[in-house]
């Protein structure tokens, strides 16, 4: 069983170093291509994440029972103290 294990391991890393290497050839081999195919992704993804700002809401998550909800409660309520901006 141990031989099987080391003889997986080497596999996996023939494997590993094989498709490393075709990866490699295809970079190569169509260089405009791929340098094209990132900035068109990156420019997707530009405008992708510029839209998610308008989509997020501000506030955060506030739970109720939790011990610094209770403490902020406390403060605003016995001392007059506002809630901290982050």
């Amino acid at each position: 069983m141990f031989y099987w294990v080391l003889k997986s391991q080497k596999f996996l890393k023939w494997r590993l170093n094989h498709s490393m290497k075709n990866l490699a050839k295809f970079v190569l081999g169509h260089s405009k291509l791929v340098l094209f195919g990132f900035i068109g992704l990156v420019l997707a993804s530009s405008i992708l994440g510029f839209q998610a700002f308008g989509l997020l809401k501000g506030g955060g998550y506030d739970n109720p029972n939790a011990d610094s909800t209770k403490v902020t409660q406390l403060l605003s309520s016995e001392y007059n103290i506002d809630q901290a901006e982050v």
